[in-house]
């Protein structure tokens, strides 16, 4: 028999524990593998390279029980070791600063997560060479987290849009920048991601980016820059296979052509966006495909497009179909409702009124949804009202919803999707 403190034995015991993990047990992973830090550490030494090994490996699992403090905490420290006893350059070391620049982000330092990703990826050409596997790998890793912080700091600022002003500078160290500096910021992010992909080997992701830079100049209102940049991304995307995303970024070029003042051909790039749809296999995408669109050609409807609605209801009716409204009664709701926005801006109170209903009695079956249904019990309780007034008849169709109640753009900013690259 080997006994209990056989190398072995002890391989077992953190093979075992690592499995617990992939099974679903994060936290009985790392009681587990506590118990096989401490005896490695008992029989081999703290520097031994299993030791190490095992102190990866805990760390890992404390961030997979959401413990991302703890994780970075034991990275640190780790790397502080790993560099003195097997040196800077070797690959656990270099694989423990890439695990660490990730829990760094995770942990909310996007900033800081991107300098490591950064000193990491210089490292890794040096040590291994531009084309290396483990070079391709954190060279993706930085793209990923250059557009993640792009992204956080579009969405966290575009509800108060700042002026732009000045040329894009390199990024600080704060976590939460304040005034325009965002701006400039996010498009330093989106930039440094570009640079670093290669838009003839993956004309995709040169795509994706060149769409959040589309989306940062259309969240601080210049809508024109932002439609020259989803016009590159669209160019891109025809290279790749991937109809969803290129129909996402069709239709973001066509909502943004609607604020630009370019109707006509807004309409043409939603007609070409709706062929694009059905190429779509994911269900559930092309779902999200349909309704977006439809939230797209109700925007034309609203500024007088001729049969703009009638494709707004077609694409809400064609999203209704792929979903199912017992897995899905919110989703299923909300579409309900576009679709009594619809009827009420053309004046089909009736239909706006029994799509409102139809939209209430799904959201009860959905959780959280309080908000929510506050706001379709007043849209329902109007109708109801404006019904009344003409003695319980809704007039014919397109007579007088818009007299009676003028809704503009009936979305609340709420309701809007992210269009995402």
């Amino acid at each position: 028999m080997l006994g209990p403190d056989h190398p072995r034995v002890l391989s077992t015991r953190a093979s075992l524990a690592h499995w617990r993990g992939e099974a679903g047990d994060a936290a009985g992973t790392v009681a587990a593998l506590e118990q096989v830090l401490a005896d490695r550490i008992r029989v081999l030494g703290p520097d031994h390279p299993d030791t190490l090994s095992t102190r990866g490996n805990l760390a890992y699992w404390r961030g997979e029980t959401g413990d991302g403090a703890g994780a970075l905490t034991a990275y640190e420290d780790l790397l502080t070791d790993q560099e003195q006893v097997l040196g800077p350059d070797h690959p656990d070391t270099l694989s423990t600063r890439g695990n660490l620049a990730y829990w760094r982000g995770e942990t909310g330092d996007g900033a800081g997560a991107i300098t490591a990703y950064e000193d990491l990826l210089t490292d890794r050409e040096r040590v291994l060479g531009p084309d290396h596997p483990d070079t391709l790998g954190a060279r993706i890793n930085l793209v990923g987290m250059l557009v993640k912080r792009g992204r956080q700091l579009v969405n966290t600022n575009s509800s108060s849009p700042p002026t732009i002003e000045g040329s894009v500078k390199k990024m600080p160290d704060d976590r939460e920048p304040q005034g325009p500096s965002w701006f400039g910021q996010a498009l330093t992010c989106f930039q440094g991601a570009l640079d670093l992909t290669d838009p003839d080997k993956d004309p995709g992701s040169y795509g994706v980016i060149l769409h959040d830079i589309a989306d940062t100049h259309r969240a601080v209102g210049d809508n024109p820059q932002a439609a020259a940049y989803y016009r590159q991304s669209i160019e891109y995307k025809y290279r790749a296979d991937s109809p969803a995303d290129l129909a996402t970024t069709m239709i973001a070029f066509g909502d943004c052509l609607i604020d630009c003042g370019e109707p006509v051909e807004a309409l043409a790039a939603l007609d070409q966006a709706g062929e694009i749809i059905g190429q779509v296999r994911e269900a559930t995408r092309q779902a999200v495909g349909f309704r977006d669109l439809g939230l797209a050609y109700e925007r034309l409807g609203n500024r007088g497009i001729k049969d703009a609605y009638t494709k707004a209801l077609n694409n809400y009716q064609a999203s209704l179909k792929l979903i199912n409204p017992e897995i899905e009664s919110g989703s299923y709701a909300t579409v309900l409702r576009d679709i009594g926005d619809v009827h009420k801006a053309q004046g089909r109170l009736s239909e706006a009124h029994a799509s409102y209903k139809e939209a209430l009695e799904h959201l009860r079956r959905h959780d959280g949804s309080e908000r929510v249904m506050a706001s379709l019990l007043i849209s329902l309780g109007r109708i109801s009202r404006q019904i009344g007034t003409l003695g319980g008849n809704a007039p014919p169709d397109g007579e007088s919803g818009q007299q009676i109640e003028s809704t503009g753009n009936p979305r609340n900013s709420e309701d809007q999707q992210q269009n995402g690259g």
